[in-house]
């Protein structure tokens, strides 16, 4: 099993399994490190999905997957109806985090039905290139690849290392990687299993492109060449005004940001770098404790 101790920070991710998660190479911190790695099926080349999603034999927190074929994605939905193609991919170097909520209620039972209906939403009712995220949790813990980034098994990244640019921030979509739990968290608080999750895709992220989880970063748009402060993880209302990721999920960024830096051993603000704007949920500890 992976490295979990509880350690003296109370953060439940040892810093030993921290750094390895941290120093993995391109694309292979979610591909391989953290766990998110190709089914028997894809592994052998038979280009179908076994069960429908790779369940993690190991791998830091022992994660369960869910690859674009796992929950069903219909890939003739990214093809521009005026065109007949399909719509036109790309990347930049990844520069910040956005955490989301999708704001509307989860089938618990088949949340791969509502994957595909937030693909749906976003390619044929709003005319979309693909789905919006680049990954998206659902509440038992699960990681659903979201806006696809090529013909690898590897999530939001290509060959390169750049990230495939999203569509979840208005205007500020390139460089700037999407994560979205699941669910309407305005005011429910997310599970424990999405909470945990959530701060290790965090984590990889965050030492994957050596961002200081409590800081500032100055995002530039590739395109226009315009400038911002924003945090390095970031809610979508920081960017707009949008009550998205919920205020119950907002007040626990303050937290979790803290503990992707524990973890990371970064040095630690004296306070939160951008405060609640909300109480902090009941029961809102260690983000990266294990899971009940």
């Amino acid at each position: 099993m992976a490295d979990l101790s509880i350690s003296s920070n109370r953060s439940g991710l040892s810093r030993r399994a921290a750094l390895r998660l941290a120093g993995a190479g391109t694309g292979g911190m979610l591909a391989a490190t953290f766990g998110l790695v190709p089914t028997r099926a894809e592994a052998a080349g038979a280009g179908a999905v076994v069960g429908g999603a790779a369940v993690v034999p190991s791998g830091v927190g022992g994660v369960h997957y869910v690859p674009r074929a796992g929950w069903g994605a219909d890939e003739s939905w990214r093809i521009n109806r005026r065109t007949g193609q399909p719509w036109p991919v790309e990347f930049a170097p990844g520069q910040v985090i956005t955490v989301h909520h999708t704001a509307i209620p989860v089938n618990d039972a088949d949340p791969a039905a509502s994957v595909r209906a937030i693909y749906r939403g976003h390619t044929k009712d709003r005319g979309w290139a693909d789905i919006g995220y680049h990954l998206l949790i659902d509440n038992a813990g699960a990681v659903y690849e979201g806006r696809r980034s090529g013909a690898d098994t590897v999530p939001v990244y290509e060959a390169d290392g750049r990230a495939v640019t999203g569509a979840h921030v208005q205007g500020n979509n390139a460089g700037n990687i999407g994560v979205a739990l699941m669910g309407d968290l305005r005011t429910r608080p997310p599970t424990p299993q999405a909470r945990r999750t959530l701060a290790l895709v965090l984590l990889a992220l965050a030492g994957r492109h050596q961002l200081d989880p409590t800081g500032m970063a100055t995002y530039t748009n590739p395109s226009s060449g315009a400038r911002r402060q924003i945090p390095t993880i970031s809610g979508h209302r920081d960017w707009m005004g949008t009550a998205c990721p919920g205020d119950a999920l907002f007040a626990l960024l303050p937290g979790l940001r803290r503990d992707v830096a524990v973890a990371l051993g970064r040095p630690l603000p004296p306070q939160p770098l951008v405060p609640p704007r909300s109480p902090v949920a009941p029961g809102a500890q260690s983000l990266l404790a294990a899971a009940p």
